[in-house]
């Protein structure tokens, strides 16, 4: 019997112990007014991700935003949003690419041809280095939001130019014409 009480104290020291640890987390922080929004401090510009302003991507049903740099020009980080199973065929770049994965789930391969095999997946928190001319892959388990940095300018070179989203979609509105 007095085994038995000692292992119920046990236990509640246990509990109690949990209890206070969680507790002295505390609450979840308070949302406040400076919170929103792109905020200028000095030399230092901010952006939330909730407040960015995304336009169309460059693969269907995609969403990009630039951050810092140029694009067009050279170097520069930006934001992709991935829909849930969008696909990036095999492709390459001039310029190195560095890539972390924000949020959601993200399968990344290396090759001329898509091997599911060899493809390994990516959660958030994942960080991806391309070497400049690398074939690689992708495609989005779950809706993806992948933070890019390219040391050059945007060029997408498809391994198999059919794969090209561009080509597809003047090779669709040639058809309505």
């Amino acid at each position: 019997m007095r085994a038995r009480w000692q292992r119920i104290g046990v236990l509640l020291l246990a509990l109690v112990v949990s209890v206070t640890a969680v507790a002295a987390d505390g609450p979840a922080p308070e949302k406040h007014d400076h919170d929103a929004g792109p905020v200028q401090l000095g030399a230092i510009t901010t952006q939330r991700l909730l407040d960015i302003d995304w336009q169309p991507g460059p693969f269907p049903g995609s969403r990009i935003a630039t951050l810092a740099g140029d694009p067009k020009t050279g170097m520069h980080h930006t934001y992709l949003l991935l829909p849930k199973g969008a696909r990036v065929a095999p492709h390459w770049h001039s310029a190195e690419e560095w890539v972390t994965v924000v949020e959601g789930i993200v399968v990344v391969g290396q090759g001329e041809n898509v091997d599911e095999k060899a493809a390994r997946l990516f959660g958030p928190g994942s960080f991806l280095r391309i070497p400049a001319h690398t074939p690689h892959y992708a495609y989005a388990k779950e809706q993806t939001i992948l933070s890019q940095t390219r040391t050059g300018a945007v060029d997408l070179h498809w391994v198999h130019p059919e794969d090209d989203p561009a080509r597809a979609k003047a090779a669709a509105e040639t058809g309505k014409k």
